[in-house]
């Protein structure tokens, strides 16, 4: 995530996809364990871009790094709490496979949403390369 945000933040999202697409077709214990493990990967590659980028465009304007983390941090919350309920719905209704299919359309639509983003490696110094310089 140090060479481009958006690349792991892209890439991240769309193993996440991929993952739970294979989370919900795995029809025996080795394909559901090589799909939750991608999903592992995809989590965290996604989350390393995602911190990255926040951090960066905090360093841009340091007067709204306390705001942008309070919007980020509630819509993790906001996300749980309208994502548990939606799920436990979703599973009743349609099945529990259903469910990782939900989460691979929202991990493409997330993909999208990231295409729109700018890349931040480059734009701005962090911290420590301005007390080098």
């Amino acid at each position: 995530a140090d060479k481009g945000r958006k690349a792991a933040m892209m890439s991240g999202m769309f193993i996440i996809a991929i993952a739970d697409a294979g989370t919900a077709f795995s029809n025996n214990l080795a394909t559901l364990v090589v799909a939750r493990l991608g999903l592992g990967l995809g989590r965290g590659l996604a989350e390393a871009g995602e911190r990255g980028m926040l951090t960066d465009l905090a360093n841009q304007t340091p007067k709204l790094r306390g705001r942008a983390l309070a919007i980020q941090q509630a819509s993790v919350g906001i996300g749980i709490a309208i994502g548990a309920p939606a799920g436990g719905y979703i599973v009743e209704e349609y099945g529990v496979r259903s469910s990782f299919l939900c989460v691979s359309a929202a991990a493409i639509a997330a993909l999208g949403l990231y295409a729109l983003l700018p890349e931040t490696v480059g734009n701005s110094l962090t911290s420590v390369e301005a007390s080098t310089a």
